[in-house]
C-alpha cells in the first residue's frame, strides 16, 4: 500500500512541474516585447562579431550580431504581409544579424563599438538565405553608441 501511494505522490509532483513549467513559459511569452516585420523599429542591446561557415559557396563570414539583453517576438504586421506564414513568427529572440552599409560599420570600428551597447534603427526581416545566421535580421537606417 506504501508504494502504491509513493509512486502516485511522484506521479502528481511529476503533472505539478510540468504545468508549472508551461505556466512559466507562458508567461514569459507574454512578457517579451513584440516587434513587427516591415516595420521602422529601435532596438538597443550589444554588438558584435562572430564567424560562420557558410556550405556550398563554402566561405566564412563574420556578421554583425545584435545580442539582446531581453528575448523579444517578431511577428507579421498584417494578415496580408509577405510574412503571414506561423514559421515566420519567431519568439525568445535572443540575437539579430544587423545588414548595414559602409558607413556604419565604420563608425562601430571607429568608436570601438564592438562588445559595446548601442540602439539600431532600422526594418526587421526573416531569414531567407544560407548567408544568413539568425532567424530575424535588421536591415540598418541608423546606428547609435550608448556606450
Amino acid at each position: 500500500m506504501n508504494r502504491k501511494f509513493l509512486i502516485l505522490l511522484v506521479l502528481l509532483l511529476i503533472s505539478s512541474l510540468n504545468m508549472f513549467s508551461k505556466e512559466q513559459l507562458s508567461s514569459d511569452l507574454r512578457n517579451q516585447k513584440t516587434y513587427y516585420y516591415d516595420t521602422i523599429a529601435s532596438i538597443t542591446g550589444v554588438v558584435d562579431i562572430e564567424e560562420h561557415f557558410v556550405e556550398g559557396p563554402n566561405l566564412t563570414i563574420h556578421p554583425h550580431i545584435l545580442y539582446l539583453s531581453n528575448p523579444i517576438k517578431v511577428v507579421p504586421s498584417t494578415a496580408n504581409s509577405d510574412y503571414s506564414d506561423d514559421d515566420d513568427i519567431e519568439i525568445n529572440v535572443k540575437k539579430i544579424q544587423l545588414s548595414m552599409d559602409d558607413s556604419q560599420i565604420n563608425k562601430l570600428r571607429e568608436k570601438k563599438a564592438y562588445g559595446k551597447k548601442i540602439k539600431v534603427t532600422g526594418e526587421l526581416y526573416h531569414w531567407q538565405t544560407h548567408w544568413h545566421v539568425t532567424e530575424v535580421l535588421m536591415s540598418v537606417e541608423s546606428v547609435e553608441i550608448l556606450n
